[in-house]
């Protein structure tokens, strides 16, 4: 019976002076057909007319609902939008009509300003989303938001299985100069040997942007990063006097950062200055202040370069008080096979108040991610070695140099087939080895890290 009602809705037909409205007869379903028609047309105030017939046979009418909040969006009135778009989420029961509800809340909270409520909708739009298509749709209206969005919120959380979180040396007996020109053998204690357990990290990144033109940018940045571990039963044993809470590590930061780009070659520019803390072992450790510089260019269709320059000054209650300046340079580039390599290089020098924490380092890595998925994940692969110099140290016979190298592997693996709310889960295996003319700094590691990735 519903079906076969009828619904008399008028329609002003060019309707002018001494003529009356014609009045047209049409179904239900012709009735949101029409409605559809109007609101892609450009004629929102008619099909929110439409729209209310509709609702006020059925309120749960779905389709309608969906009309209407797109005709109120279109009239600047994203309350009622909203109000509309949400009830029509309360009651979808299809995946297309779920899916179609949440695209409509986000795109009713985007006009109306809202726009990190928008992302969040469209992620509970991917959630939903029916197939690929509607997923794509996703990708590229979050994109969108993201470039849009004065406010950017990035949320990390990790857990990591660890051979080594407190650095221990590889070695239980190591040498040491008891006097000069002696040297004695001498068995480490349990703490300064390697202690395996569980790493959990967490960590957010804001960035709130206060100015912004076609060529230029200015941010507003915060950064908080936390590791706490948990000790294994073998590591309890081993060093029974020690508790996790002592490697915690924290560090926080505020800035200012300022971006240039260059419309004819694409060069972009980047200028940095932050101001933070450390605490290490649940107490304040460090200050800091840094500032950089970055640019990166084309430098054919598929390649780009970066590199840039850094000073840093470290003073705090506990850490030594340094000055560090470094370069790096990086290069990106999609190969013929369709996989993504890039280099980097870095240099550093350290000078502090304390001559035997002076250091120079030198750096390089490479990274690869191969075209096609390995066992069914997209992957990449990473290695990485640097050699820091010491000129002086206590734990160097007649306080010579120590020289640190250190290489480092790893292993990504991205499961983009398992999807929860636009984030795919992320494996992380990683192995290192430190070698030095100290044996106390000889240290090895094996890590497993379980991490989530945005899709967008």
């Amino acid at each position: 019976m519903l079906r076969s009602l009828l619904l008399a809705v008028p329609f002003a037909l060019g309707v002018g002076p001494g003529r009356a409205a014609e009045t047209t007869t049409v179904t239900p379903d012709q009735l949101r057909a029409l409605a559809g028609q109007a609101v892609v047309s450009g004629s929102p105030r008619t099909a929110r007319d439409m729209t209310r017939a509709l609702l006020q046979r059925d309120p749960g009418d779905v389709e309608a609902l969906l009309i209407d909040s797109r005709a109120n969006r279109d009239l600047g009135e994203y309350k009622p939008a909203l109000a509309s778009a949400r009830q029509a989420w309360k009651l979808a029961r299809l995946p297309e009509r779920k899916f179609a509800a949440a695209m409509a809340m986000a795109q009713a909270q985007s006009s109306a300003g809202r726009r990190t409520a928008a992302q969040v909708w469209l992620r509970r739009a991917a959630q939903v989303a029916p197939d690929d298509r509607a997923r794509a749709l996703v990708a590229r209206d979050y994109r969108y938001l993201r470039k849009v969005n004065p406010l950017s919120v990035h949320l990390s959380f990790g857990i990591a299985p660890e051979s080594n979180i407190n650095d221990g040396s590889a070695h239980e007996v190591v040498e040491i100069e008891a006097l000069p020109g002696i040297v004695l053998p001498v068995r480490l204690a349990g703490s300064a040997l390697p202690l395996s357990g569980l790493k959990i990290s967490s960590g957010i990144d804001l960035r709130y942007r206060v100015a912004q033109t076609s060529t230029a940018a200015t941010d507003l940045t915060f950064a908080a990063s936390r590791n706490d571990y948990v000790l294994s039963s073998e590591a309890k044993q081993r060093a029974p006097g020690v508790s996790a809470s002592e490697f915690t590590f924290a560090r926080s930061t505020v800035g200012l950062t300022r971006r240039f780009m260059s419309p004819k070659s694409l060069r972009e520019t980047t200028l940095s200055f932050q101001g933070g803390m450390t605490w290490y072992g649940e107490q304040h450790y460090s200050n800091l202040l840094r500032l950089s510089f970055t640019q990166s260019k084309p430098v054919s269709r598929v390649a780009r370069v970066s590199y840039g320059a850094a000073a840093e000054r470290v003073t705090g209650p506990r850490a030594p008080h340094a000055d560090v300046v470094q370069a790096n340079l990086g290069y990106g580039t999609r190969l013929g096979n369709g996989g993504f390599l890039s280099l980097s290089a870095r240099v550093a020098k350290s000078d502090s108040d304390i001559t035997s924490a002076d250091f120079r380092e030198a750096s390089a890595g490479l990274r690869y991610a191969p075209p096609k998925p390995v066992l069914g994940t997209q992957t990449s692969f990473g290695l990485s070695l640097r050699q820091r110099h010491y000129p002086t140290s206590p734990h160097v016979p007649g306080g010579g140099a120590r020289n640190d190298r250190e290489v480092t592997a790893s292993m990504t693996m991205t499961f983009d087939k398992l999807d929860y709310f636009g984030f795919h889960p992320t494996m992380t295996l990683s192995a290192s080895r430190k070698t030095s003319n100290a044996d106390r700094f000889d240290v090895d590691n094996i890590g497993l890290s379980v991490g989530i990735r945005s899709s967008f």
